[in-house]
């Protein structure tokens, strides 16, 4: 096989049973690349996190002088305290995922350089929870409730808004129908997930205003992902493990392919059974996964 693979375009590597195709949207996406941009024009940084769920990037960014701070596991105040041990004046970038207008105003008063990286498609969703909470309505988060983003969100409702990670999980324990509603996603929610949930709440006669905060990179991603599934005897996906949009692909992937597997990089590689017969091999990326590392990925199958 010869690979013709450059820069996440659709390119196909043509061997007499097998031919690589990888999806046009795989790799990062726009937030994704703008925070990235903002580290690498730092020539020192703290992170609040890792800046993306990608451990290959964020050793790189580690390298470059950009360091995260391990905030992920301890709570909020912990982690406060921890940008207490940062040098005064230094500088700290604030991840795509956004954080909560607690944390965001904390450090400002810290006298830290704070740089925000937050995606702007997440930015709207904070402001969208203001306006609708001043409509009079109950915030409904579509979303992890672990995941940093939607601790974000969270953190600029007024109210404590009511989170769901998943249709099974919101018709098993319904909000009440005594309110009024505006129904916001993660940023990389599954959007058929979403239309299911939608579906059930209209169907059940909730007043609920659907807010579509999905980004478009998210949908894409999504899309592209199913379709080329579909057409595939082995699908790859590439990312992080604890990445929530890479492993929303991977589950997307494998209700059209069977044989659908998640690995972080080539040398997961002889990890993946190759279906006999193989014709197609479909390769898609997470939002946070590099050009190179994908192109590797291409690269090793092509040998």
């Amino acid at each position: 096989m010869k690979s013709s693979y450059t820069d996440g375009s659709l390119h196909m590597a043509q061997h007499p049973e097998t031919r690589i195709v990888v999806a046009k949207t795989a790799g990062f996406c726009f937030g994704v690349r703008r925070a990235l941009d903002i580290c690498f024009h730092q020539p020192s940084a703290w992170t609040w996190g890792p800046m993306i769920h990608n451990k290959d990037q964020v050793d790189r960014l580690e390298k470059a002088g950009i360091h995260a701070l391990d905030i992920d596991s301890v709570s909020e105040e912990e982690a406060l305290k921890m940008a207490d041990t940062l040098p005064s004046g230094a500088a700290l970038i604030l991840r795509a995922h956004g954080v909560s207008r607690t944390v965001e105003e904390t450090l400002r008063a810290k006298g830290l350089n704070l740089i925000d990286g937050t995606c702007p498609f997440v930015k709207a969703i904070h402001q969208k929870v203001g306006e609708e909470e001043k409509l009079g309505r109950t915030i409904l988060v579509l979303g992890d409730p672990g995941h940093p983003e939607v601790r974000g969100i969270r953190g600029w409702c007024r109210k404590e808004p009511l989170i769901y990670r998943s249709f099974d999980e919101i018709k098993k324990d319904p909000p009440p129908k005594d309110r009024q509603y505006s129904c916001v996603q993660q940023t990389t929610f599954d959007t058929f997930e979403m239309e299911r949930v939608v579906e059930f709440l209209k169907g059940q006669g909730y007043n609920v205003n659907v807010c579509s905060t999905i980004c478009t990179a998210t949908r894409a991603h999504q899309k592209e992902a199913v379709e080329l599934a579909a057409q595939s005897d082995l699908c790859l996906i590439i990312g992080g493990r604890n990445s929530s949009n890479t492993n929303k692909l991977l589950k997307l992937c494998s209700r059209q392919c069977q044989s659908s597997y998640l690995i972080e990089n080539a040398s997961q590689l002889d990890q993946v059974p190759i279906p006999s017969g193989c014709r197609q091999i479909g390769i898609t990326a997470g939002a946070s996964t590099p050009d190179d590392i994908i192109e590797g990925v291409v690269n090793a199958l092509t040998r």
